[in-house]
């Protein structure tokens, strides 16, 4: 959370408050000010501009305060100032603004001598502007105090002086100025200026938040929220302040609730959704990627793909990299929508631009599989590799894979070996049997069959095909066990059911010969034609040989067979899949 400039709404950095301007000086009476003494008439006509201002007749006041400054009030020059400043009942005018300002400062009114000194910074007339605070600040003003430290904090017009910025805020706050009591409880919290003491932090926040300002009734109620990194731990007065400052509209507050009441100690559905719900509308972008999940999946709420996907827009547009990534995923699947691969590709890319694991990922696969535009296997690598290097277990296995082949890149199995023991540690049994692979057939390492074997048999019982595959390789040859052509058969089968090639027509030529199954030339037909229906050029050299030695009748339920079989495969992988 950033700094806080204001006395009217929430400005996060100086530049904002010069930019904004106006909002201390809007004229709503003045008669609170401090300034030269006034004659009668004068302080009728402010009275009279008071009255007017309290009703709501800003023309009827301005005349007053007119009447009133042109007989040297200080408080009704410094309320026509801001009539000028904001353009209110008159056409904007920074100079008349100025002017009123000015001559209310020289008859002694220190705010009116403050927001000249604004102007002058709007102006970036920073040497004029330290000539009219820093007096002020001397005389112990607390908003020139507040304001100088607002200069050294917020390094935009003067080098950052983080000490100097502390001084000037705790000065200002020791007065009871509420929003330099919230930057200098930052200071304490974030360690600008000093060392970081979030007992400190939490003792200014308080004052500030008792002031009644938002962000720091939040703040305090993060800090005193139980948790390891609690602060005078204390959970009802941490709701409390969570919920005064969420009804203020404060969105951090209002998320920060939804959490107490989705997952934290107090289940609550309806103020879960509440909350929710208010800091996805107060333009939160983490709350509305939040509930879109939920609209979604339909969990806590009916389901509702459109909106999900509205949601999801308005968070991407805010810059929510896991939105896009998400956007691209309900377009690619269809949900909320038709299928727009296009604009899926377009989103993953957003999300991969804004340096997303996920959305790397998958832009990785929308090149790869030439998903919504062209195939660029080498563009796949690239992005495959840079969201392995954030440590995305599956991007790890597809770059450990890349370099393993040579796909897009130049082989290299000590590239590919890092990313695949990477991958491997966290549980991804496709890296397992890339690493089983290396391993076992010494690819840059001398041979491991044992290695190989444990690696292979985690990744086979995993349901991994390539891992069956070695598994079964590692059974028929013997190499690192003792052979086993029945168990070589068994994971043969696996890892061909699978889709596994190379799998398909091993078991294809246990069949022919008999080697841990019975022999049978039909089935050893079905899975080579299956192979080569798949692209399989070894297996359709075998499947033509095969059916030169076999009997008409016998060929006719080969095919038949594969047919079968076939239909069955394409079945069991696409069953039940969003």
């Amino acid at each position: 959370m950033g700094l806080i400039a204001r006395p009217c709404g929430v400005l996060p950095t100086l530049l904002a408050l010069l930019l904004l301007s106006a909002c201390q000086s809007t004229p709503t009476g003045g008669g609170v000010l401090q300034g030269a003494p006034a004659n009668a008439t004068a302080e009728w006509y402010l009275a009279a501009a008071e009255e007017a201002a309290d009703s709501g007749d800003m023309v009827t006041a301005r005349k007053a305060y007119l009447a009133a400054a042109e007989l040297q009030s200080a408080s009704a020059a410094y309320a026509l100032g801001g009539f000028y400043e904001t353009g209110t009942t008159v056409d904007t005018n920074r100079t008349e603004a100025k002017r009123w300002y000015q001559q209310a400062a020289d008859l002694g009114h220190p705010g009116a001598a403050t927001s000249v000194a604004r102007l002058l910074l709007q102006d970036r007339d920073v040497s004029a502007a330290l000539q009219v605070l820093e007096p002020l600040a001397a005389d112990g003003y607390a908003e020139a105090l507040f304001l100088l430290g607002l200069l050294y904090d917020d390094n935009q017009l003067l080098p950052a002086d983080g000490a100097k910025a502390r001084n000037y805020y705790t000065a200002a706050a020791q007065q009871g100025h509420p929003t330099a009591a919230y930057n200098l409880g930052l200071a304490w919290l974030q360690g600008r200026g000093g060392p970081a003491d979030k007992i400190k932090a939490l003792e200014w926040l308080t004052v500030s938040a008792h002031a009644g300002d938002a962000d720091a009734q939040g703040l305090v109620g993060e800090l005193r929220y139980p948790g390891p990194n609690a602060v005078s731990p204390d959970r009802d007065a941490a709701l409390e302040w969570l919920q005064a400052a969420a009804e203020q509209g404060n969105v951090r507050a209002q998320y920060r609730l939804a959490w107490h009441y989705g997952d934290g100690d107090d289940v609550d559905p309806e103020r879960f959704l509440l909350w929710l719900s208010a800091a996805a509308d107060g333009g939160m972008a983490e709350a509305r990627f939040d509930l879109a999940l939920h609209y979604r999946d339909g969990t806590r709420v009916t389901r509702d793909l459109v909106r999900a996907r509205q949601l999801l827009e308005q968070a991407a547009s805010s810059g929510l990299a896991p939105a896009a990534n998400e956007l691209g995923l309900m377009h690619a699947r269809g949900m909320g929508g038709a299928v727009d691969a296009p604009q899926a590709r377009q989103f993953f890319k957003q999300a991969a631009d804004a340096n997303d694991p996920w959305g790397q990922f998958n832009f990785a696969l929308a090149l790869a599989d030439g998903f919504g535009g062209p195939r660029d296997q080498n563009g796949a690598v690239s992005w495959y590799c840079r969201a392995a290097d954030q440590q995305l277990a599956p991007a790890q296995t597809a770059c450990g894979d890349a370099y393993l082949r040579g796909d897009g890149v130049i082989p290299d199995y000590h590239q590919a070996r890092q990313r695949y023991e990477a991958a491997a540690a966290e549980g991804d049994a496709t890296a397992q049997s890339g690493l089983a692979a290396i391993y076992l057939l010494g690819l840059g390492v001398e041979p491991q069959p044992v290695r190989a074997l444990e690696l292979s048999r985690r990744a086979a019982e995993s349901g991994d095909g390539r891992g069956q595959y070695l598994l079964g390789e590692i059974y028929r040859t013997g190499n690192g066990t003792n052979s086993d052509l029945k168990a070589a058969a068994r994971w043969y089968q696996a890892a061909a059911n699978s889709g596994h090639l190379a799998a398909q027509v091993r078991l294809a030529l246990l069949y022919i010969a008999g080697n841990g199954v019975a022999r049978d030339p039909v089935q050893a037909y079905a899975w080579l034609a299956t192979a080569a229906a798949n692209g399989s050029e070894e297996a359709n050299e075998l499947r033509l040989e095969l059916a030169r030695s076999m009997s008409a009748p016998q060929l006719s339920d080969a095919k038949q067979a594969a047919s079968a079989l076939q239909l069955q495969l394409v079945a069991s992988s696409s069953g039940g899949k969003r």
